[in-house]
């Protein structure tokens, strides 16, 4: 069974989408934490096999050390999978990265076509992002296009998918929560799904328990100050507020943070063992409530994928 983490190797982005968790911070001087290092990474790596670089409050491309990583985790044979938006790298640092790598995944965040994308992704030029994505199709890497459906761009669906299909990456349409009025879709696909299922709790973190570990919704999570957590929305959503739940105090201890400190003696602490107690056992937090119902609305909650072309699920 793959042990998997998602990482926030950087609190630096160009991009200023209306969704992010940095929009929370009126100065970007004030997001939390900063680069990770490659003696930090490097412990990331001696516990899990997979590694997801996918940011809550940075775009990867903007740590210094990402090419490194990247090398590292193929030197390891280790799996990483890189999740970026921003645009603002030069053709050759791309190439470059796709060399030292060329089993790693890329995630591409183009919502819409290219030249449409900046609507919701402020600040990114998407016809270069998009030709960025097409080169390291041609390098051989394995690409997925995320294309969040807006109300702008969910009537070039169809043309988003020939194009995907014409450079040979994968199409992923995700049906999201994350838009206001005039962002909204009027193909509500996503909401007629969550209306039809019936509310409960279901907690997306525990399946890094068992054998589904593989496949979770919510992978642990380490964040630009180091600190390793059951999931991302604890960082952006919680533990950076004015009051935080006591129930969430323990997590932010000294010992669950990268300083000193091993990853598996961390997910093996009494302050993880204590949460995951206290979920199970019905003593659940408000936010837990609020982003693991089987209702809850700020996440992707309907996605289609299409492979050269053709709905695969």
């Amino acid at each position: 069974m793959n042990k998997v983490v998602d990482v926030d190797i950087t609190n630096k982005c160009t991009l200023k989408c209306s969704a992010c968790a940095r929009q929370n911070f009126d100065d970007p001087k004030m997001i939390p934490g900063g680069d990770t290092s490659i003696k930090d990474f490097q412990k990331i790596l001696d516990y899990f096999d997979d590694v997801y670089l996918c940011g809550s409050y940075g775009d990867p491309i903007f740590n210094p050390n990402t090419i490194k990583f990247l090398k590292m985790a193929y030197d390891q044979n280790k799996f990483i999978q890189v999740h970026t938006a921003a645009s603002h790298k030069p053709m050759s640092w791309y190439e470059e990265a796709f060399k030292v790598n060329p089993h790693a995944w890329w995630v591409f965040g183009l919502d819409g076509l290219p030249y449409q994308s900046f609507v919701y992704r402020q600040n990114q030029d998407g016809e270069k992002l998009f030709e960025v994505m097409k080169t390291a199709s041609e390098m051989g890497i394995d690409c997925k296009w995320q294309y969040i459906v807006f109300s702008y761009n969910e009537d070039k669906i169809t043309q988003a998918i020939q194009m995907a299909k014409d450079i040979g990456v994968t199409l992923e349409l995700n049906y999201s929560g994350r838009t206001n009025d005039f962002l909204e879709p009027k193909n509500k696909k996503f909401k007629e799904k969550i209306e039809k299922e019936k509310e409960e709790f279901r907690p997306k973190c525990l399946s890094m328990l068992d054998d589904t570990y593989m496949t979770q919704e919510r992978l642990p999570y380490v964040s630009t100050t180091k600190q390793v957590l059951p999931c991302c929305w604890l960082d952006a959503d919680v533990l950076h507020s004015e009051q935080v739940d006591k129930r969430y105090e323990p997590l932010l201890d000294a010992s669950n943070n990268l300083n000193n400190n091993k990853v598996k003696d961390i997910v093996n602490s009494k302050a993880w063992k204590d949460f995951f107690d206290k979920i199970t056992n019905g003593d659940v937090p408000d936010f837990c409530k609020s982003k693991c119902s089987s209702k809850m609305k700020n996440t992707n909650r309907y996605k289609e994928v299409y492979v050269n072309g053709k709905l695969s699920r």
